[in-house]
């Protein structure tokens, strides 16, 4: 009587194929989930939700597709509208058929996640300099920066400065350093400064120097000011001819 086994295999399969996070406006955060149907049958009235943190946590959002073919995928879509209370680092769980409504041939794939930080990004541009071959710059050089947090959440104690050759070595020299206590997400501010620069190397503006504040982008803090050309130092052969 154990010889024989069984499979449903004429029903819908339904899974996250991909969670896409977009940051889109000032406190406002996009969150795309492709439904993929992997089944032999259609599905109908597919709803999704979006859970905060646990994959039964705060519900963000929801949305139903109508339908998903065999085969085929479909796109939903919700928009979060975080306020200062959702700033910090989050994850977004993405579930389909949440309550079961749909017999799936599985039903144990039908969530996924993606880490979707409420969280500022802050952005640097500058005045530039190019330094001719066998010029200096103005002593003291003005400078002008514009400060921005395109990010989702404010930022507060946002340290910005200035240094001569690598921008990331701890040993290049500061020639300015500033501090501006808070930025709200989609402000800016402009700030202004004189410097010197001794040296014969680029001048770079960067903003929070010390990676103290988590950011949606890290790698967008960055300004050249100074850009100094590369001088090539030819070595000073001597040769003796003898007497």
């Amino acid at each position: 009587m154990n010889n024989l086994a069984h499979i449903t295999t004429v029903l819908p399969d339904l899974l996250v194929g991909d969670l896409y996070v977009d940051y889109v406006a000032p406190q406002t955060v996009q969150i795309a989930a492709t439904i993929v149907n992997t089944g032999t049958i259609p599905a109908s009235d597919v709803r999704v939700e979006w859970h905060q943190d646990i994959i039964t946590g705060t519900l963000l959002g929801a949305a139903t597709v109508s339908e998903i073919a065999a085969g085929g995928s479909e796109e939903a879509v919700m928009t979060w509208s975080v306020s200062p209370a959702d700033a910090g680092e989050h994850l977004v769980y993405a579930v389909v058929d949440p309550d079961g409504a749909i017999t799936e041939s599985d039903e144990t794939n039908n969530s996924d996640l993606a880490a979707a930080g409420v969280l500022p990004d802050l952005t640097l541009s500058g005045s530039y300099l190019e330094v001719g071959i066998s010029a200096r710059p103005p002593d003291p050089l003005p400078i002008t920066l514009e400060l921005s947090n395109q990010g989702v959440a404010g930022a507060q104690d946002v340290r910005v400065q200035v240094v001569q050759g690598n921008p990331f070595a701890e040993t290049s020299p500061v020639l300015w350093d500033t501090m501006v206590s808070v930025l709200e997400a989609g402000r800016s501010v402009v700030l202004t400064a004189d410097i010197s620069t001794p040296g014969w190397r680029d001048v770079y503006a960067i903003a929070d120097p010390e990676w103290a504040i988590s950011e949606v982008d890290e790698g967008n803090n960055l300004a050249l000011l100074v850009d100094f050309p590369s001088r090539v130092y030819l070595p000073l052969i001597l040769k003796d001819y003898g007497p």
